[in-house]
């Protein structure tokens, strides 16, 4: 299993970012390589980066199946608000396209029927999904 939540840590000042992956040991390649190479999505983290060198230091959370992993990075932000400094949105409920792709192929048929018939964007679909997954945990 290489699915879970995890979290960014600046050494200097103790800010965390919180994310999830399908692939973490991908997903931490990735960041670094965006941070040495001056394009990482974050720009308060690249700027950081940029002045301080490899500050960052990189932990796995928690292992769960794809199917949880949303719960558990909201619960895991919950956890760590008073530092999560870096998330942009203290939220999984953002509109985040990329979402879509992480439920099941029965859930997608849902979400893009009920989009086409009542004529709401993709956010406002995924959002009320979020909420109701979450208030059943």
């Amino acid at each position: 299993m290489n699915t879970g939540v995890y979290i960014i840590k600046n050494s200097v000042n103790g800010k965390v970012y919180i994310g999830s992956s399908g692939n973490i040991k991908n997903r931490f390649s990735t960041h670094k390589s965006n941070f040495k190479h001056n394009r990482h999505q974050n720009k308060r983290m690249q700027i950081e980066y940029n002045k301080h060198g490899d500050i960052f230091s990189y932990r796995v959370m928690l292992w769960c199946s794809k199917e949880n992993l949303l719960f558990y990075e909201q619960r895991t932000m919950d956890a760590y608000k008073e530092v999560m400094k870096y998330n942009i949105h203290p939220a999984i409920g953002k509109p985040k396209a990329v979402l879509i792709f992480n439920v099941k192929d029965k859930i997608k048929e849902k979400f893009i029927e009920k989009t086409t018939a009542n004529n709401e964007t993709m956010s406002e679909v995924i959002r009320e999904y979020i909420k109701k997954y979450l208030s059943k945990k």
